[in-house]
């Protein structure tokens, strides 16, 4: 087991110690304090890498894509772009139904 601690400067804190840990495919970096000294930043490791193993400091859960998908998107475009007053509105329309175009003709082939 590779436990490896580094140090970083912050504003107004004092020194960061955060751990560097791979367990199980996962990379953790949890916060183990602020301006500890070389002991008690070890003994800190240890335990948070026995947490980790033991599953009780599993990674928090990922965030979910934040992203609109196309379909949610290309109304709100539409509307931005009918707001601002803008030209050449069918110059985009176009595209975008190629896109869409594209889509199904790929959901079809690989039906």
């Amino acid at each position: 087991m590779e436990i490896k601690i580094h140090k970083r400067p912050t504003k107004g804190q004092g020194t960061a110690f955060d751990l560097y840990y791979r367990w199980q495919g996962q990379r953790y970096r949890p916060l183990l304090g602020y301006d500890l000294t070389k002991e008690e930043a070890e003994r800190r490791a240890v335990e948070m890498v026995r947490k980790i193993q033991a599953g009780e400091s599993a990674p928090g859960p990922r965030p979910s894509s934040t992203s609109p998908t196309l379909k949610e998107f290309l109304p709100a475009y539409w509307r931005a772009l009918k707001i601002k007053n803008r030209l050449d509105l069918r110059r985009p329309q176009i595209a975008s139904r190629s896109i869409c175009c594209l889509g199904l003709l790929i959901a079809r082939s690989t039906r």
